[in-house]
């Protein structure tokens, strides 16, 4: 198992690490675990999953707000995109519209 600290986006591990959190001090449960790459496919896995279901992140918690026993853990990691960005100008702050699995450091690159 890699630690979710050691792993970034594009690297062995990132998307498979759905254990436990980036210190390891936190496990996480599951009967069934997904990284879906579309919307398609995570709407399929929605109806599918035995419940509770549960969206995990990178692994940051440090409680275990992400156990769920019996139930459906999914990552959101490959859904990454960044579907919207409008630059700051004169009198606008601007925004950026991303897929939930983007990360703050690919957002930070806008």
């Amino acid at each position: 198992m890699t630690d979710t600290a050691d792993v970034s986006r594009g690297c062995r591990g990132y998307e498979e690490n759905h254990v436990q959190n980036w210190c390891g001090n936190i496990s996480f449960g599951s009967k069934q675990k997904f990284v879906p790459s579309t919307v398609e496919e995570l709407q399929q896995v929605v109806r599918d999953a035995a419940p509770p279901l549960r969206v995990i992140g990178r692994g940051h918690s440090f409680s275990p707000v992400a156990e769920c026993a019996g139930g459906t853990l999914v990552s959101l990691a490959r859904l990454n995109l960044v579907l919207d960005f409008q630059p700051p100008s004169d009198g606008s702050v601007g925004s950026i519209t991303v897929q939930g699995g983007t990360t703050y450091s690919e957002i930070a690159k806008y």
